[in-house]
């Protein structure tokens, strides 16, 4: 195979790879305004008494957006607002939220015996949305942040709840794909 050969299929396969990426990532909520989020801690510890445990929420690129104060005990699985969250609300999994429709409280209530993930959205208090998932671990459980996902929206973008953001190494198998197609354009205009 002679080096022009080689660098064809090389190309060729860049871009393939690229664009079989970027249909992966091709819905409109992948902008660069979206991120994922951190919780710090990630799991609440069932206990038997009534302990207020404080959540904090951060973006993966290390932005503190605010905290919540979760409940989990005997009496239940209880989150309230707190510092720099100002409401949430129970949503569904593929539901659209947006700052000019969403409506929430400053807290949630869930019985001591629930159990599965449910997907709450929040607006924090720049007026910003996201949204996070929790397993709620039925009966004595701990609670679990963000198996399913979280998002923040970091200029009042829509978000659809439950899809993910691409890693870093999606974003660059992007890029790649892309500059596999210019090669291969520029290849092909010089050969006409």
């Amino acid at each position: 195979m002679s080096n022009s050969n080689i660098k064809q299929s090389a190309t060729t396969m860049t871009a393939g790879f690229g664009a079989a990426v970027a249909s992966l990532y091709a819905a409109p909520e992948v902008q660069a305004d979206v991120v994922g989020l951190t919780y710090s801690p990630d799991t609440v510890f069932f206990t038997s008494s009534s302990t207020n445990a404080s959540v904090g929420l951060g973006t993966v690129g290390g932005f503190g957006i605010g905290s919540i104060g979760q409940y989990n005990d005997s009496v239940g699985k209880s989150m309230l607002t707190g510092a720099g969250i100002s409401s949430f609300a129970l949503v569904a999994n593929g539901q659209s939220i947006n700052t000019a429709s969403f409506s929430g409280t400053s807290s949630l209530a869930f019985a001591t015996d629930s159990s599965g993930s449910a997907f709450i959205a929040f607006r924090s208090s720049d007026g910003n949305l996201g949204w996070f998932s929790v397993n709620l671990g039925g009966f004595g459980g701990d609670i679990v942040y963000g198996l399913d996902g979280g998002q923040y929206g970091t200029n009042g973008e829509s978000l659809i709840v439950g899809t993910a953001v691409p890693a870093p190494a999606g974003l660059l198998a992007l890029a790649m794909g892309a500059t596999g197609l210019r090669g291969r354009r520029r290849k092909s205009a010089v050969a006409s």
